[in-house]
């Protein structure tokens, strides 16, 4: 049967998951459900004597809006009394149709409702007044007593007319395994009947009081005790005998009216449980308008739980069971927990068993919602359906206290029981109170099976389930609605979807599952680059959306392959696609691998835009086989890229040395020319200089990470050794010795010299050989800084009076710790520049290094060569 206009994915042939009944609503012919005419099975005519039976498989505005046949005055007076109190909310010819949301799924049985609607004109059946489905059949009864029973392709099988005389059919329950029902009825009776064939086992007549309506039928986890609650507000215990092969039934009160009237109750099942602590036990929750009480019946009776109520005089009170997996201190327990609720509070208790067996109650939430609550019912374990008195549907969330959808459910034309709750068959003899709360009063028509809502309207009957985690993305997908889907699916990959049904398996199984699907969805959203309109914003979402969810997915066949085949031949989609990228590699989502037709069209485009600050960290990022080595490298020489030049010169090339060679030259060459200060680009090479030796020299790569395994030494003594260059390979017959040294002292003595402390930690520079290594670099400097001809200061190689005396304190510094020897003659001349050089004496950070250099020296007893009296001079002409 195809679904009505109330929200259905167009052309959508998506079934609708049970647990135990399979109610087929795919599309059905057009003789469906006329009436069967099978020898074995009654039809309708058989059953009500009627003649006549036209198909009927039209949607439910084709039968719900049809004429009905004229009736007798008498006949339209009960119907029309009936639908006054029974459908509070008439169908409204002009509402529109209510859009299904992507996570409840809204249908109308079809082929009930029609039978249902055929009932009322053909034979007076009156209207749908309460519902009930279970084991594989499905049983509705009608406010003039008849009650039909379906099986789960929607097919009439019997129907029974018995208690015609009893007024409407006010309540209905199946047991544990399905084989039995009990019907309640407007003016008193009870009917047991066997579900298989509609026969009618037992009629109790003198169960409760016979001036009071059945509210509430109720089978327990026995099959031999059941419960009732009537108009008067009592609730009674039945409990079914057979002797000598005579059916009976005793009866005896729970609870009297006459201490508040219970609204309803619901009694704990347990019997689908293998095993369970609680099932020796029979509980049952009955709630009045004042308070919920939970009594324990079996295996002897004691009131457990009494929790107060309080709300508007016309909100009901509400009762719903649910097992549920807790999280307990030292383990995960599965229990029962009662939802209750009045007006727009619900509360939570968890049923759990004491040591000695005490059943009790804990309460473990409450939640205040923004409308009040007509019905509420558990769909699962994390979810309830809520049905607020405007009759909109409300998913709700209980771990979350989120509300995840809302459906409108006025077309459904609800059946309400005021009139059972008024006592209209019975003479009216109950509270102004019950009167006046039954108004909105759904509890045998807002029911749930499995994981199944129905709700029976006065002439329909619908069913509304969330849908599987499949069919939601496949809603979504249908609608167009992709970036939904995607957020959607990668919800369910990351193990955070609410409301999540059908995904099973182990934790890592429901992920793989939920990736491969999300993938799918996310090819069939690249796909849509073919078809969309010439619309550049939409265009630059899909491309941005696909490439971050393919990255998330970690999904590198779909970005590199169909996604970059997609988009590849269009200049705008490309630049979309390459922008993508960027963010994903510097923060590590994505691995810096790509495709080296790829990595070349990147790094083309960032040159164009000149976004070189980004070309550079992506360069540096990427593993260098993804890259085209000589654009690169001529690239990162034309703009000044000189970390990624390292970087690629060490990694690709494996030359420690080249930096050196190659690079510091030209730091050489940009001293030389600048007049007063250092360019941008001269500052950011020997940055990287200075931050390539330190690194080097301390065994770790440039920029980050570590080197591989038996690079560190060589990375060490590949750059000493150059550090250490005579002459560089541009020499000519006017080159200083140690120009590398002497440029990067030029560039930043002080940083310069924190490298080389830093490199003395070292155990290159610690053992026997090291000691020789670090005495040769002190000399080097030494040699430099105090040369023997003095330089003019435009001498390309001048050293500064600050430069050297930074190096003059680093070395007094290494000699005060015995790491270093100096000859006296040196030594001497040192302490003599420290003491009279006056360049920076206005800089009172030099003047304290200065003299803790000079401490440091006295303190080792290194200058016992020069007397005290020398020493007090020197100290007070530099005003030490």
């Amino acid at each position: 049967m195809a679904e009505n206009g109330l929200g259905s994915d167009a052309g959508s042939q998506e079934y609708l998951a049970t647990e135990v009944i399979n109610l087929d609503i795919e599309e059905l012919d057009n003789t469906e459900y006329a009436i069967p005419a099978v020898e074995e099975l009654p039809s309708l005519e058989s059953i009500l004597t009627e003649s006549d039976c036209a198909s009927l498989s039209e949607t439910d505005d084709d039968f719900v809006l049809r004429p009905r046949k004229k009736l007798g005055s008498s006949e339209t007076t009960i119907v029309g009394s009936h639908l006054s109190l029974n459908s509070l909310n008439k169908f409204n010819k002009t509402s529109q149709p209510t859009s299904s949301g992507a996570i409840l799924r809204h249908v109308m049985l079809k082929g009930i409702s029609s039978q249902i609607v055929s009932a009322s004109e053909k034979v007076n059946a009156g209207l749908a007044s309460a519902v009930a489905a279970g084991g594989n059949m499905l049983v509705v009864g009608t406010s003039h007593g008849l009650v039909l029973g379906f099986d789960s392709s929607q097919t009439l099988r019997w129907c029974d007319q018995e208690a015609r005389h009893q007024g409407s059919v006010s309540a209905l329950c199946f047991n544990h395994d399905g084989s039995r029902i009990l019907a309640g009825f407007a003016r008193g009776h009870i009917l047991m009947i066997n579900s298989s064939n509609g026969k009618v086992l037992r009629t109790l007549t003198d169960v409760h009081p016979l001036d009071t309506a059945v509210l509430h039928v109720k089978f327990t986890d026995s099959p031999k005790v059941a419960l009732c609650s009537d108009s008067g507000g009592s609730v009674f215990e039945l409990n079914f005998t057979r002797v000598m092969g005579v059916r009976g039934c005793d009866s005896k009160c729970l609870f009297s009216g006459s201490k508040g009237e219970v609204c309803t109750l619901e009694p704990l099942l347990l019997n689908h449980l293998p095993s369970h602590a609680l099932k020796n036990y029979t509980l049952v929750a009955m709630a009045t308008l004042s308070q919920v009480i939970v009594v324990c019946i079996r295996p002897r009776i004691r009131v457990v739980l009494t929790h107060p109520l309080s709300g508007a005089p016309i909100a009901l009170p509400q009762l719903s069971w649910q097992l549920v997996v807790i999280q307990a201190a030292d383990a995960r327990v599965i229990d029962p927990v009662l939802a209750l609720a009045r007006d727009d509070v619900v509360y939570f208790y968890q049923v759990c068993t004491e040591a000695g067996s005490r059943v009790k109650l804990s309460p473990l939430r409450r939640m205040t919602l923004p409308y009040t609550i007509s019905n509420l019912r558990w769909l699962n374990p994390r979810s309830l359906a809520v049905l607020d008195t405007q009759e909109r549907l409300h998913l709700v969330d209980v771990r979350a206290q989120d509300n995840l959808e809302t459906l409108d459910m006025s077309r459904v034309g609800i059946s309400y029981a005021s009139s059972h709750f008024k006592g209209l068959s019975t003479g009216g003899n109950v509270s102004k109170a019950m009167a006046l709360a039954g108004e909105r009063a759904c509890y045998n028509t807002v029911v749930t099976f499995g994981t199944q809502l129905l709700l029976l309207g006065t002439k329909s009957l619908h069913v509304v389930c969330i849908r599987t985690w499949t069919e939601r993305l496949r809603h979504l997908t249908l609608q167009k609605r992709f970036p939904e889907a995607l957020s959607l699916g990668f919800s369910f990959y990351q193990d955070k979807g609410k409301a999540v049904v059908g995904l099973r398996g182990s934790k890592q199984r429901r992920k793989q599952i939920a990736h491969d699907k999300v993938c799918r969805v996310l090819s069939h959203y690249i796909e849509e680059l073919n078809y969309c309109a010439a619309d550049e914003n939409t265009e630059f979402e899909i491309v941005t959306t696909c490439v971050d969810y393919c990255i998330k997915l970690e999904n590198t066949d779909l970005l590199f392959g169909k996604l970059w085949d997609t988009i590849s031949e269009s200049k705008g989609l490309k630049a979309s696609y390459l922008h993508a990228l960027e963010s994903p590699l510097l923060d590590g989502s994505l691995r810096p691998r790509l495709p080296p037709l790829i990595a070349q069209q990147l790094v083309t485009l960032y040159d164009q835009e000149e976004k070189v600050d980004s070309l550079q960290a992506i360069i540096v990022l990427l593993d260098v086989d993804c890259l085209d080595i000589h654009q690169v490298t001529t690239l990162c020489r034309q703009r000044g890229l000189w970390e990624a030049l390292i970087h690629l010169q060490t990694t690709a090339l494996g030359d420690f040395t080249a930096p050196i060679h190659q690079l510091v030259p030209i730091l050489q060459s940009i001293l030389t020319n600048s007049k007063d200060s250092l360019t941008r680009d001269g500052i950011q090479l020997g940055n990287a200089l200075l931050v390539y030796a330190s690194c080097c020299l301390a065994g770790r790569g440039f920029p980050r990470d570590e080197l591989p395994e038996g690079m560190s030494q060589r990375a060490k003594t590949d750059v000493l050794r150059a550090l250490l260059s005579q002459h560089s390979s541009w020499a000519n017959d006017t080159e200083r010795q140690y120009p590398y040294l002497r440029a990067l002292l030029q560039f930043d003595a002080k940083g310069f010299l924190d490298v080389i402390a830093i490199a003395f930690q070292e155990p290159e520079f610690t053992s026997e050989m090291g000691l020789r290594q670090r005495q040769r670099l002190i000399d080097i400097l030494l040699n430099i800084v105090m040369p023997s001809t003095p330089l003019s200061p435009k001498n390309p190689d001048y050293i500064t009076d600050e430069q050297r005396n930074l190096v003059l304190i680093f070395v007094a510094n290494e000699v005060a710790e015995n790491t270093v020897n100096l000859e006296p003659s040196m030594l001497n001349k040192m302490i003599e520049i420290l003491c009279t050089d006056s360049s920076m004496g206005s800089s009172k950070e030099f003047k304290t290094d200065k003299e803790n250099a000079i401490l440091g020296l006295l303190r080792s007893k290194k200058l016992r060569n020069i007397s005290d009296n020398a020493l007090l001079n020197l100290a007070e002409r530099a005003n030490l």
